[in-house]
C-alpha cells in the first residue's frame, strides 16, 4: 500500500505504480519461502529489502538457520554492506559468521566497522571479511566490541 502511496505522490503512471507493487509483492514472496512461515511483517521487510540489494534467498535461508533471534537487524547490515560496496557474497559470509552469536548492537557496530574502512580506503569485501574476522575473535563480553569498533583501522 505504501508503494502505491508514494508513486501516487510521485505522479507515477498507473502501470508503473502496479508493476512497483507487483515487484515488492515478489519479493516479499521470495522472503517467506526463505524465511519461513513464522517470519514477522518487520523480517519479511527485512529480507525483501536485502534480496533486492543482491542477496540470494539461500543467503537469507541460511541466516534463518543461523540465528532463532529476530532477524531483522542482521538482513539490514546485509543489506547496508551491499549497498556500501561490499559484493553480496562477501558480504554474506561476513553476517552469517557472525550472525549466530553477535548480538543487535555489535552487528550495528560491526557494519559501521566496516563502513569506516570503506570510507578510509580498504576495499570493500576485504573490508567486510577483517571486520568479520576481529569481530568473531573479540570477546562476546557486553561493549567489547563497541569500544574496539570505535578505533579506526588503516586500510
Amino acid at each position: 500500500m505504501q508503494r502505491a502511496l508514494e508513486g501516487t505522490t510521485k505522479h507515477a503512471s498507473g502501470e508503473r505504480i502496479v508493476a512497483a507493487v507487483r515487484h515488492l509483492a515478489g519479493d516479499l514472496g521470495r522472503a517467506r519461502d526463505a524465511l519461513g512461515a513464522p517470519a514477522s511483517p518487520a523480517e519479511l521487510n527485512a529480507g525483501a529489502m536485502a534480496l533486492r540489494a543482491g542477496a540470494s534467498s539461500e543467503t537469507l535461508a541460511e541466516l534463518r538457520r543461523a540465528r532463532r533471534d529476530a532477524l531483522i537487524v542482521p538482513l539490514a547490515v546485509l543489506t547496508d554492506l551491499m549497498a556500501s560496496g561490499v559484493p553480496a557474497d562477501s558480504a554474506a559470509a561476513a553476517v552469517l559468521a557472525l550472525a549466530a552469536t553477535t548480538r543487535d548492537a555489535d552487528l550495528v557496530a560491526f557494519r559501521q566497522a566496516v563502513e569506516r574502512d570503506i570510507a578510509l580506503g580498504a576495499a570493500p569485501g576485504p573490508a567486510a571479511a577483517a571486520a568479520a574476522s576481529s569481530f568473531s575473535a573479540a570477546p562476546q563480553a557486553s561493549g567489547a566490541h563497541g569500544q574496539q569498533g570505535a578505533q579506526p583501522r588503516k586500510p
